[in-house]
């Protein structure tokens, strides 16, 4: 206990729940626990993943139902590439499957003061030593010209990007995104993955020439994200009604590429239910190289599941094996 009093006193705390009652109970708690006046708070996911990213506090401390809110995903991927470790207060009946994907700590209200200094200190110390994160395979220098690179993702996809765009750079074909979740923290979503990729992260704008080392991500829920029906080389973005439930859809992508499918290496990764499904196999019947997540390494296995099952994927990879397998796929020496 004494070794934790003291690797703990000097950390700065991040306590994040809606209610303001709670948190005033929660800094008492915390305070008592740690010997500490160094805590910051907030009362939402948007203030705390301002906090982490800009004060870059030790520890966040984080009511439950926040975190099993959807916008978690993106502040928990902030907080895996920063090291800052997290504590979940009053631990859920069971996490699911979406929040496996990140590591927690637990502490319920009834437990002893001692409980909450252990909790922050393994969740720091998991999180500092785990922090330093793995470099991308050997690059391929020498990629077709005339390639575009398709990915879309849903539940569990903003940490699957991470994984796959951390293998581009500067020379890697224009590649467009379409991602079901994070849309209401776009500009947010962008840094991060900027942050992780030596290619360029932008939002996509109607009408705009495709350039290689740059990834473009779908901006709003108001358009879908497709190439340009009158250039290829160009980004539209179609005011149409949602598909499959979405908007932006993967399939309103993929199936945009239909008609340059040989030019077009598509990744489908984890997400929940059955969008890109039907477009990826378009795009395999047209020519297009395929690929989607295997089931042992996707949050959710839906939309990969229904595509294979569809048999619109040529190769089913790890996540960590996408990247890679993308990039060599717009070789201009590959053949289908």
């Amino acid at each position: 206990l004494q070794q934790m009093k003291d690797a703990t006193r000097e950390l700065q705390i991040l306590l994040c729940h809606p209610s303001t009652v709670a948190i005033a109970r929660m800094q008492r708690a915390t305070s008592a626990a740690l010997i500490t006046r160094r805590i910051i708070t907030a009362t939402s996911l948007t203030d705390a993943y301002h906090i982490v990213e800009h004060q870059r506090p030790d520890c966040i401390i984080l009511q439950s139902g926040l975190a099993a809110c959807p916008d978690f995903e993106l502040l928990g991927c902030l907080l895996k590439k920063l090291g800052v470790g997290c504590v979940i207060w009053y631990q859920p009946n069971g996490l699911s499957a979406r929040l496996k994907q990140f590591e927690f700590h637990h502490f319920e209200g009834e437990h002893s003061m001692a409980a909450l200094k252990e909790s922050i200190f393994l969740a720091t110390s998991h999180s500092i030593a785990g922090s330093t994160r793995s470099m991308p395979s050997q690059q391929i220098d020498t990629y077709d010209p005339r390639k575009i690179v398709m990915i879309g993702a849903s539940t569990g996809g903003v940490d699957a990007l991470t994984k796959v765009l951390c293998h581009f750079n500067a020379k890697t074909p224009p590649t467009l995104v379409v991602l079901h979740t994070g849309a209401r923290f776009i500009s947010s979503l962008i840094r991060l993955l900027d942050g992780l990729t030596k290619a360029t992260v932008q939002v996509a704008s109607h009408d705009l020439a495709l350039k290689r080392g740059h990834v473009y991500l779908a901006p709003t829920d108001t358009h879908h994200l497709t190439v340009s029906p009158k250039d290829d080389r160009r980004i539209a973005l179609a005011a149409a009604d949602p598909v499959n439930g979405h908007r932006p859809s993967i399939d309103a992508l993929f199936k945009s590429g239909a008609r340059i499918a040989p030019h077009i290496v598509a990744g489908l990764l984890t997400g929940m239910g059955q969008d890109g499904a039907r477009g990826l196999l378009a795009l395999r019947r047209a020519g297009a190289h395929t690929i989607v997540q295997d089931q042992a390494t996707s949050v959710v296995y839906g939309m990969p599941r229904v595509a294979a099952e569809l048999g619109a994927a040529i190769a089913q990879l790890p996540i960590d094996h996408i990247g890679p397998a993308l990039l060599k796929a717009a070789r201009p020496d590959m053949r289908l």
